[in-house]
């Protein structure tokens, strides 16, 4: 297995991460929507630091990054990620749970890419079951802690399978959390939506909601104008 996933303005080691770079991370990393009033971002589960990294490159320079993961490899491959990186110094990497972490400040902007799996067979290796299963992160502990630490209108990005959208657009609107924006995730046009990407802003009010459809491939390593056009800062051959 090839341990370095090149990009166009960075490289990402992913040895020690069991999370590895794949699609839904280079999704999230590229679809959520940034302005220039996103001066603090918080990348939950960073893993190999990918969409820390993503978020780093179309950000401004006074934009701070903070990136957490509790598996203490993941932690290190990051670190090293980010310090290889241009933007060493707007992007801070800790070891350490969502539950217990304690940031002095709020923020604007919040991305993950969680844990999916609930209920399907868990993997021995224990840092692969928590990069994908929630056994440490349950969906109602991410949206509620992720909530405390917005900023009020500021917002919350997620990346999460497409059969479970009803339960995640329940659990934040439990918690105050309204869905601005939803990308329903298709690998083609004859299959059935596998991921959704949604943007929830931190609110007092029901606000209007865009939700549109993203096609990846058009035949397979044949990829949509749609797909190349969102991902070509990225991916060194589009």
């Amino acid at each position: 297995m090839n341990n370095i996933f090149k990009f166009k303005q960075f490289e990402v080691e992913h040895e020690w991460s069991a999370q590895k770079v794949g699609t839904d991370g280079v999704l999230l990393g590229s679809w959520t929507p940034i302005d220039e009033s996103c001066k603090n971002i918080l990348d939950i589960g960073t893993g190999s630091g990918l969409i820390a990294l993503m978020l780093a490159q179309r950000t401004f320079e006074y934009t701070n990054i903070d990136a957490i993961d509790i598996d203490e490899l993941a932690y290190k491959q990051a670190t090293k990620n980010f310090f290889n990186s241009s933007w060493s110094k707007k992007i801070n990497a800790y070891h350490t749970s969502l539950q217990n972490f304690q940031p002095e400040i709020k923020y604007d902007l919040i991305v993950c890419n969680p844990p999916f799996f609930s209920n399907s067979l868990k993997p021995k290796n224990i840092t692969r079951t928590q990069a994908r299963h929630d056994n440490s992160l349950l969906l109602n502990d991410l949206i509620f802690h992720s909530k405390k630490m917005l900023k009020v209108e500021g917002c919350f990005s997620i990346i999460f399978p497409f059969e479970r959208k009803a339960e995640l657009i329940n659990t934040a609107l439990e918690n105050q959390l309204f869905p601005i924006a939803i990308r329903n995730v298709k690998g083609n046009e004859k299959t059935l939506p596998k991921r959704v990407m949604i943007l929830f802003q931190h609110t007092t009010k029901k606000i209007n909601c865009k939700e549109e459809e993203l096609i990846i491939e058009i035949s397979r390593n044949s990829y949509t104008d749609t797909y190349k056009a969102l991902t070509k800062d990225f991916y060194l051959n589009f």
